[in-house]
């Protein structure tokens, strides 16, 4: 089984946020935990996971939830 795997910097380029804001949400203590995987200090994310579409669509506002993320996607494979 082969999975494009993300890492930190590579989810915050994909949503434009700084790599605090993602490593805040994959404490188990912070917010809105983004699910991911964890390997020794290293962190990565499945990005074609149920879990992790779940989670991106959970924030999107005032539009279509499979739109946006489609949009998001194809902007990020560029």
């Amino acid at each position: 089984m082969f999975m494009n795997l993300w890492s930190v910097e590579e989810l915050g380029d994909f949503l434009r946020v700084p790599r605090t804001w993602i490593y805040e949400r994959t404490r188990e203590n912070g917010p809105e935990l983004i699910p991911h995987i964890k390997l020794g200090k290293y962190v990565r994310f499945n990005p074609e996971s149920a879990d992790f579409k779940t989670w991106l669509s959970s924030h999107v506002v005032g539009s279509d939830t499979q739109q946006a993320f489609q949009t998001a996607e194809t902007r990020h494979s560029k």
